[in-house]
């Protein structure tokens, strides 16, 4: 029977292990309370938790507020998180931990707080957003085994066909010419081939047919094209 490896001559009792439980770190420098604990677990007694995510402040434990999010949503809106800590006698990071744990990160400043919620009640978003850019970005349209196409996209959320309360740009100007919506059925082609090119000169309206139709002409048009070029080069030598 193979013995303990740590040097207390202790069988293994068939284990595959070198050592016995508890005994891989015998004879390292090691702490009261950690031989305490593992004492404990050898004779079968529980080890008490440190209380609060880890926390070593032992009235973390002694706090069911910080599981309970709709009060820390309530004092997180007008009181910062050392505030909270305070009057919890308890540390900041205990704080921290349980709003982070519920979502609800990082606490600002009274003062900030209240001109916060005075300037947008219902929160950020739309034009008050900091990442507001205009309600105009380029969308891109990606198609597997095709390379992305862009357009630009114009912030509609009135619209009657806006997709999460954007719209393509392109069929905008289309529907302000002739004066009516668009149907999903209709097209606007670019005349140029950029997308991005949304001047109205260069824009077309086509039913889907048609517009399947002008696409497959002109990549017929630039396959003859193509071919005329490799002969060409192939006679007379590169351009």
């Amino acid at each position: 029977m193979p013995l303990c490896e740590c040097g207390c001559s202790e069988e293994t009792k068939g284990s595959t292990s070198r050592f016995l439980r508890g005994h891989c770190r015998r004879g390292s420098s090691q702490s009261e309370e950690t031989k305490r604990k593992i004492s404990m677990v050898l004779t079968g007694v529980s080890v008490p938790s440190r209380g609060l995510a880890g926390s070593k402040n032992p009235n973390a434990g002694n706090t069911p507020e910080l599981f309970d999010r709709d009060w820390l949503l309530k004092e997180n809106k007008t009181k910062t998180a050392s505030r909270i800590a305070r009057e919890l006698n308890i540390s900041r990071a205990t704080v921290d931990s349980a709003l982070k744990r519920n979502g609800l990160g990082m606490s600002r400043s009274d003062s900030q707080k209240a001109s916060y919620f005075e300037r947008f009640p219902f929160g950020r978003f739309g034009e008050s957003s900091p990442n507001w850019k205009g309600g105009r970005f380029i969308k891109k349209h990606r198609k597997k085994g095709k390379p992305d196409v862009s357009y630009w996209a114009v912030r509609k959320p009135d619209h009657p066909n806006a997709r999460r309360g954007y719209v393509l740009e392109h069929r905008l100007i289309m529907e302000e010419k002739i004066g009516r919506y668009l149907t999903l059925d209709e097209v606007v082609h670019h005349i140029n081939g950029n997308k991005l090119d949304n001047r109205i000169e260069n824009l077309e309206l086509h039913s889907r047919p048609s517009h399947i139709i002008e696409h497959h002409e002109a990549r017929k048009l630039i396959g003859r094209l193509e071919s005329k070029l490799a002969t060409y080069q192939k006679k007379y030598g590169d351009l």
